[in-house]
Parts: structure tokens; sequence; C-alpha cells
């Protein structure tokens, strides 16, 4: 499976991938897609820099991530709340996110 190819990559992806322009959060917050009291699930959020940085801009994010390593990477936020799921499985309830994102996972699903 797809996730099995990030074993062992962790450390090395969260040090090695950049952040995200803030200007991206703004754009959309000033288009009234993100709002302080959005609960957002982060879809193949791997380390968690995107779900980090969506975290200063809504009121909770759930990081989704299948592989274990990606997860255990992203155990030290504890803003986050990490679920092991993946885009055809997303462990919460219907209805219980008001945004969803995929950064740059959306091509493994």
């Amino acid at each position: 499976m797809n996730e099995r190819q990030f074993d062992h990559k962790g450390s090395v992806y969260r040090q090695g991938r950049p952040a995200y322009p803030p200007a991206l959060f703004e754009r959309l917050q000033s288009a009234g897609l993100l709002a302080p009291t959005d609960i957002a699930a982060d879809v193949g959020a791997g380390t968690g820099i995107f779900s980090m940085q969506l975290d200063a801009y809504v009121g909770k994010v759930y990081a989704v991530e299948p592989n274990d390593d990606m997860r255990a990477a992203m155990q030290a936020d504890v803003a986050l709340s990490p679920l092991c799921g993946s885009a055809e499985s997303i462990p919460l309830p219907d209805c219980s996110v008001d945004v969803i994102t995929a950064a740059q996972a959306f091509h493994w699903f």
C-alpha cells in the first residue's frame, strides 16, 4: 500500500519539507473558508506541517494519517489530534468537521 512508502521517514520528512506560506491561510480565512470556530480534518497529514499551520486559523485540527512513523513525528505537537486513517476511511463521525484539507497528499488517493 502507498502508506508503507513512508516507513522510517518521519523525522527526515519533517525536517526537510518546507512550511506553507502564511498568505495561503490568510487568503482562505479572508474568503470565509476558515473560521476560528471550525473543526478541520487534514487528510494525508504526513508529519503535520500543514496541520500545525492550519491550527492557528481554526478551533481544532484532526491530522489524519495512515502511516505510523509519520504520525509519530507529529506526536509532540499537542495542538494536533493525530488519527490513524486515510482519505478513503476518515475515522470521524459524519458531519463532525467543517473543513477537510489535503495539502499535498491528494495525489495519493
